[in-house]
């Protein structure tokens, strides 16, 4: 009986031991690996898109859903669009940008031209809006792309505020109001998150939606370059998902 039990733990410290000698490894692989593309990317004439797509070829974990938090920037239409194609190339499938001033909602359309003007004729992009969606025409892979400011937060809540109270609910609990916040939202939650600015702050950002969202700093979107992008990713691969931990 001893000896079992000592042969058990010898056998999960050893196998435990490789483990982290693997993931030591595979993560300075990583490393020195990036920095490789990096160098080449700034010396060459290397497209975007293909720097960001032979980075994400060695990333075990990429974000269904990303969200961009603009801060007190003015949106840079050109910039977003390009952050748009990188999420596209990656293989995300949900992008949304929140602007808490609302100046990036009602100048949709012009971030619309510029997503259009970079032609990812193989991508399906999907518009969300509400309960409604704007196609742009083109047939592939869908995409789905949402703007959302600081009022349609409290529009939410004053919504399912009145939902509970006229409806039929027996009690009114944390899970009660949770569902009921997310039974008209089509986009999951946010798993990363980048804001811009020093300091981060949610700015209104819904808060049931970024429980388990990892956030990451940019610093600005303005002019940002896809090595900027693609350590994002690197580092979101890197955490652990711990639920209820």
């Amino acid at each position: 009986m001893f000896l079992n039990l000592f042969s058990y733990k010898t056998a999960y410290v050893v196998v435990h031991t490789l483990y982290e000698y693997f993931e030591f490894f595979y993560y300075t692989f990583l490393y020195y690996y990036q920095i490789l593309l990096n160098i080449y990317h700034k010396y060459t004439k290397i497209q975007d898109r293909q720097f960001i797509a032979e980075n994400v070829k060695i990333i075990k974990r990429i974000p269904i859903h990303v969200s961009i938090i603009l801060a007190n920037e003015e949106p840079s239409y050109n910039d977003l669009a390009k952050l748009v194609t990188w999420c596209v190339t990656s293989g995300i499938t949900y992008i949304s940008f929140y602007d808490h001033k609302g100046v990036l909602k009602k100048s949709q359309e012009k971030l619309q031209k510029a997503i259009e003007a970079k032609k990812c004729s193989d991508t399906y992009i999907i518009w969300y809006n509400g309960e409604h969606g704007y196609k742009n025409g083109f047939v592939g892979r869908k995409v789905y792309l949402r703007t959302f400011s600081l009022s349609d937060s409290r529009e939410t809540i004053v919504n399912t505020a009145k939902r509970l109270c006229q409806g039929n609910v027996k009690e009114i609990n944390l899970e009660t109001v949770n569902k009921n916040l997310k039974d008209k939202y089509v986009f999951p939650d946010p798993e990363l998150c980048l804001y811009c600015g020093n300091v981060f702050t949610l700015y209104g950002y819904p808060p049931w939606e970024v429980r388990l969202t990892e956030f990451i700093g940019i610093g600005t979107h303005h002019n940002i370059n896809p090595r900027t992008f693609v350590r994002a990713l690197y580092r979101f691969s890197k955490t652990e998902m711990r639920l209820g931990k």
